[in-house]
């Protein structure tokens, strides 16, 4: 089955239909207005300085499109894919809930990707996201990389590609970690191992779908996500842990039936961790005990997936518990975070297809932690680290960008 036939086919599924004439165009999307510094949310329309770019200008377009008003074309696609998705807009809307239908704040980012997923189906997509889009059909992962040397990390992690043939929990690494930061997927299996975690690694993992459902091309999605099911069945585990905040969210939140599983015929029961959960919960049990690393004073960036894309479920304490557990390391924090954190400006297909955008949105939050004094910048994602990292570099900080596994698996 393809999702979506149409825009309004997908979007009455999605019980949105009534949202973008819902929006008042109040440009309370675009500021976090408690903040003292009167401090910007938006990347897309700081980036671009221009209505259509930010949250109440995009459902302008959504409205006008729905009624007939416009019609696609590539200049009207661009202001919804030049967007990190980071969902800090819906986040300072505060348009309530009216005549039966959801308010905007809880809806805004599936609109944007049924928008998306329309402009596809039409041929408005980004090539970048095309190409990337045909990878992940073909080889399973976005990187067009050998589907057979996704694991390939793993012995040099722990000298051998054997792991419990009983498991508690799989760590779904996801195709980051497995072929770009595999510093985070082999600093994860050490602490595992260290820890004496029963767990083990998909022989034959694919793509969770999450670069495809963020970037409108649905068609692959229910496919892997029943490849991915059936294997961790196999498996015998009743527990995922997932190291990147996308294959997180996908897991959580977009596989259930309450958001896109009743839609991709997806369903699942297993429980659903990120790894910094996980390890908050023996840190409290006492199993998870640190030794003292050199004294760092370091910042925590929360990925977009794992904060507010999750609404209710937003992860945020978990990882700052980790980190001031850690003897040695001094956490302080930036004004801008939790459910308003900057994005670090790689999510929403941005990093391939708007790389300087990407650039400068990840220079905007390095700029932000580099104030607060800190030397290490640490987040809980691949996409985060790398984009951060690269901003960094761009801007010559001298700033260390460090995933949390890392630094976790230094203090064990």
């Amino acid at each position: 089955m393809h999702y979506p036939k149409s825009f309004k086919h997908l979007e009455a599924k999605l019980e949105t239909a009534a949202v973008p004439t819902q929006c008042v165009h109040c440009g309370t999307c675009r500021n976090w207005y408690q903040s003292k510094y009167w401090n910007p949310v938006c990347p897309s329309g700081e980036w671009k300085g221009f209505d259509p770019y930010y949250l109440s200008g995009k459902m302008q377009l959504a409205q006008a499109l729905l009624k007939g008003r416009i019609s696609w074309s590539s200049e009207i696609a661009r202001p919804f894919f030049e967007c990190t998705l980071c969902g800090n807009c819906s986040e300072q809307c505060h348009v309530i809930e009216t005549n039966g239908y959801k308010p905007i704040y809880d809806l805004a980012i599936p609109l944007l990707e049924a928008v998306r997923a329309d402009a596809v189906s039409k041929g408005l997509g980004p090539e970048e996201h095309r190409k990337f889009g045909e990878a992940i059909a073909t080889k399973y992962n976005p990187y067009n990389e050998a589907h057979e040397n996704r694991t390939a990390w793993l012995k040099e992690a722990v000298g051998t590609t054997q792991l419990s043939n009983k498991p508690d929990f799989v760590y779904f690494v996801g195709c980051t970690a497995s072929y770009r930061q595999k510093n985070i997927a082999i600093s994860t299996v050490k602490a595992f191992k260290k820890l004496g975690l029963n767990f083990t690694i998909l022989e034959d993992e694919y793509c969770c779908g999450s670069p495809m459902l963020r970037t409108g091309q649905w068609d692959p999605v229910k496919e892997l996500a029943k490849h991915n099911i059936e294997a961790v069945q196999n498996s015998g585990a009743s527990t995922i842990v997932a190291s990147c905040p996308g294959c997180y969210k996908v897991w959580i939140h977009d596989y259930s039936k309450d958001n896109y599983g009743s839609l991709l015929g997806i369903e699942h029961n297993f429980k659903v961790y990120h790894t910094t959960q996980l390890l908050a919960d023996l840190l409290k049990k006492g199993v998870l005990k640190f030794k003292s690393v050199p004294n760092a004073t370091v910042t925590y960036h929360d990925p977009c997936h794992m904060g507010r894309n999750l609404g209710e479920n937003a992860v945020y304490e978990p990882p700052r518990e980790l980190l001031r557990a850690i003897p040695g390391v001094k956490l302080v924090e930036m004004e801008r975070n939790k459910e308003v954190a900057w994005c670090c400006g790689s999510g929403g297909g941005v990093k391939g297809a708007f790389p300087d955008f990407a650039l400068w949105t990840g220079e905007e939050r390095v700029a932000e932690a580099l104030a607060t004094g800190a030397k290490t910048l640490v987040s809980a994602c691949p996409f985060c680290q790398r984009n951060l990292d690269d901003s960094s570099q761009t801007l010559g900080a001298g700033m260390e960008v460090l995933d949390i596994m890392e630094l976790v698996e230094r203090a064990l």
